[in-house]
């Protein structure tokens, strides 16, 4: 009781000097049910798409300074609840989605840890100057998402900001994707970038470079173009290339072996030179939104960088089946691939709507799909996303769907189409 009534007076005597506190967090139900869900052979090269679903929960105290300074400190939990790949193929693929973590390296057998302190920082936020430091969820990168252990800082005034960041480690902590820190997504390294922004929010050139030891330095420049053609029209632009320069034959890898000359997703030969560009045009108008992205890679741009971060706003690339080669992971980010999408939408508050069309050709694999998301707000702050989406994907022949049996001899549909739903309450 009395270190109750103490931590109670020091809460009270720090509010008095403009210190706010907020608790809350979200409790979710998230479920992925792939239509084709026949039995996993690999002998007969059949590759169905697998169903799961889960259970997640965070807790999160945040502090804030009306001096800019801030703190959070936050955890989760997610488990499955649901796993088809225990009747499909016998063995238990979920936790590749649930779970799965490889140590801290990323060169570890893979185990199940269904906890995650995710959220553990302290920053600061001013007109010209602002950090971060420790587990936070990253933001307003082009080539890094989900949650990062390490750092952030900027300088900046109305014409130039002057960043810089660094990744030790990244973690997943959501209710479809649960991953704690590790280093797995550059196999053993961390990940750093910097940067100079020119202009202001409605034109932006951007200048950066993101790299890894022993594994990759990429170059990069962004044009952003927002302007407001009327009082329920505007505008926005963005151009994204990157030029990433890969490591032939990376070091420092498990055993201390190379990785011969290939990346770590399709199997595909890691080119030293390589280039994405990424286009986004879109035009809104009083609710509704439109637009079209463009993404091409020459050479195997995206062995790196691209895969756990891209510039997609909201797309997501996992969609595939965890009988895959890269489970579930889109071919669009492969070798030599280019991509096209189109998409409509609307937003009226408690509920939203969108409609995207994708194709993607690639040497390795074509896939196209149509996909319709539904948001509705519910209650207060309990709210529900649904999204059904058709997806046919050939992999051509003389190239292996799940990596593990020998070439095709002739090209191979498989039926990708899914409906995910997720059920959201916070407090």
């Amino acid at each position: 009781m009395k270190r109750f009534l103490i931590g109670t007076c020091c809460f009270v005597g720090l509010s008095a000097f403009g210190v706010e506190y907020k608790l809350g967090g979200s409790a979710e139900t998230f479920g992925k049910f792939g239509f084709n869900n026949g039995a996993y052979n690999q002998a007969a090269q059949k590759n169905p798409t697998d169903s799961y679903a889960s259970l997640f929960g965070a807790m999160e105290l945040d502090v804030k300074a009306q001096n800019g300074l801030s703190a959070a400190l936050g955890g989760a939990i997610n488990a499955l609840v649901y796993d088809s790949t225990f009747s499909q193929g016998g063995e238990s693929l979920g936790n590749g989605y649930i779970g799965a973590w490889f140590g801290y390296k990323g060169d570890k057998a893979m185990e199940a840890k269904q906890y995650i302190l995710h959220n553990a920082f302290v920053g600061y936020e001013g007109e010209y100057f602002g950090f971060k430091a420790g587990r936070y969820e990253s933001s307003g990168l082009d080539w890094f998402g989900a949650w990062n252990q390490g750092g952030e800082l900027y300088i900046k005034n109305d014409l130039f900001k002057l960043w810089g960041f660094y990744s030790d480690s990244r973690a997943m902590a959501y209710s479809n994707w649960f991953w704690d820190y590790t280093r797995f997504s550059v196999a053993g390294k961390g990940v750093y970038a910097g940067g100079l922004d020119l202009g202001s929010d409605s034109v932006k050139l951007s200048l950066y470079a993101y790299g890894s030891q022993d594994r990759f330095v990429a170059p990069g420049v962004k044009f952003a173009w927002n302007e407001a053609l009327g009082e329920q029209l505007s505008n926005e632009f963005v151009a994204i290339g990157l030029f990433p320069i890969n490591e032939e034959n990376p070091k420092g890898m498990s055993g201390g072996a190379a990785l011969a000359g290939v990346d770590t997703l399709f199997g595909d030969k890691l080119e030293k030179y390589t280039q994405t560009l990424f286009i986004r045009e879109q035009v809104n108008f009083y609710k509704h939104f439109a637009g079209i992205m463009l993404y091409k890679n020459w050479g195997n741009a995206n062995a790196w960088i691209g895969s756990y971060g891209d510039p997609f706003n909201g797309f997501d690339i996992w969609i595939g089946s965890a009988y895959d080669k890269g489970a579930s992971l889109s071919d669009m980010i492969g070798r030599n691939a280019m991509t096209s999408i189109g998409y409509v939408g609307g937003d009226y508050g408690d509920f939203a709507w969108q409609i995207l069309g994708r194709h993607t050709q690639s040497p390795r694999s074509n896939e196209d799909s149509l996909a319709l998301t539904l948001n509705q707000r519910l209650y207060k702050e309990l709210s529900m996303r649904v999204k059904i989406e058709y997806f046919n994907d050939m992999t051509k022949a003389g190239y292996s769907v799940d990596g593990k049996a020998s070439p095709l001899a002739r090209n191979q549909r498989n039926d990708r189409s899914h409906i995910m739903t997720w059920l959201i309450q916070r407090f």
